[in-house]
């Protein structure tokens, strides 16, 4: 009995790994309570069994090896999860309302007396201009990894805190496109006052990431602006040398934003908003994702799933959970 609790090995799951399970289940519930309504649930819920499985796979290797490499791509796992999972909220998000695009396009009319969204491209039209703002609008991607490759590099000891941070708002602000489905101009308004001019070698690229990633959905808030406030603040906070770069993006990103039709200007000021109630809803999470993570033993023993002991251990010592 001693010799089999000595060779015992526990899986711990991260507070990132925490927060990506809670919301597979509960958009997998979705799944399930509304499965008439939605349709095609299998597929979803198969891919929710295909991402557990490569996490349970990057946990299994970790143990097995001990590599920080592969520590450091279990880390990461849970946001390359996220392409996906936002595409998917256009999936959810008709459930409870039809779009609410027309109470958006009516407020930014009402604030301005136009549609900025339209108006700006038509006022700056220049080529130059336009790949500027198609420049900083994708790099918003280059934002999250390098903040958090620098948190990583430099700052490791804030590394967990800051990917859970960043992930778990997304995670929120996914759950807010399913409550309130909103498209954004360049789906709501028809042709040509969706499009923009031709462009130059920046706005090519971004249409064509906009063709494979994009959907009508996620339009309020801004997650792009309200994680590129996080940004700011996990930067000022764990990679200091980055943080003027940031605010500078911030700028620029809110206003490509709007420029290639991505967003409604109040879409701008909820990410704004949004950005600080985020920041304290990640916090205060942390701490119970982090009790949570304590061992987890157990439930695959009946199985006989086995884990791969550690190298430095004999053959004979095969650990079972």
């Amino acid at each position: 009995m001693e010799n089999e609790r000595e060779f015992t090995q526990v899986i711990r799951f991260r507070p990132v790994e925490w927060a990506l399970l809670v919301y597979l289940v509960f958009t997998g519930l979705l799944n399930i309570v509304y499965f008439k309504t939605l349709g095609a649930t299998w597929v979803h819920l198969g891919a929710r069994i295909t991402i557990f499985s490569g996490l349970m796979l990057l946990i299994i290797l970790q143990i097995r090896f001990n590599s920080r490499f592969i520590d450091f791509l279990r880390s990461f796992y849970p946001l390359a999860t996220l392409g996906y999972l936002y595409g998917e909220t256009d999936f959810y998000n008709n459930i409870w309302h039809n779009y609410l695009d027309a109470w958006f396009e009516k407020t930014d009319f009402f604030i301005f007396g136009f549609q900025p969204s339209i108006r700006f491209s038509e006022v700056f039209h220049w080529t130059w201009f336009q790949e500027l703002m198609s420049l900083s609008y994708m790099s918003y991607f280059l934002m999250i990894f390098g903040v958090l490759w620098a948190i990583y590099r430099f700052n490791r000891e804030y590394f967990n805190r800051s990917i859970f941070i960043v992930l778990q708002s997304f995670f929120f602000y996914y759950l807010i496109f399913i409550v309130f489905p909103v498209q954004g101009p360049q789906f709501w308004f028809p042709a040509p006052l969706n499009g923009l001019p031709e462009g130059g070698v920046f706005h090519k690229l971004l249409r064509f990431i906009q063709s494979v990633g994009e959907r009508p959905t996620g339009a309020f808030p801004s997650s792009h602006v309200g994680i590129s406030v996080i940004l700011c603040y996990l930067s000022y906070q764990y990679a200091r040398p980055l943080f003027r770069w940031m605010l500078g993006i911030l700028v620029l990103l809110s206003c490509s934003a709007v420029y290639i039709k991505a967003h409604y200007f109040i879409d701008i000021v909820g990410g704004l908003l949004t950005a600080p109630l985020m920041i304290l809803l990640t916090t205060s999470l942390l701490s119970l994702f982090s009790e949570r993570s304590r061992e987890w033993v157990r439930t695959l023993h009946p199985a006989g799933i086995f884990l791969f002991p550690r190298r430095n251990r004999n053959r004979s010592e095969r650990t079972m959970l």
